[in-house]
């Protein structure tokens, strides 16, 4: 099946978010849901408010 090249419901900047994620999580291991809550809290906390603006 061919696919198309974007995802209709995701815009651009959720591409840049999803990357920078994942860079972020690459390697991590949690013991639980509370662990990665807190790492996306951290990761998103340290970012300027234009990074997470739509």
């Amino acid at each position: 099946l061919s696919h198309a090249t974007y995802s209709t419901d995701l815009v651009s900047s959720d591409y840049h978010l999803f990357r920078f994620l994942q860079h972020t999580l690459c390697g991590q291991c949690f013991a639980n849901v509370d662990d990665n809550k807190n790492c996306f809290d951290n990761f998103i906390a340290f970012k300027p408010q234009s990074f997470v603006q739509r």
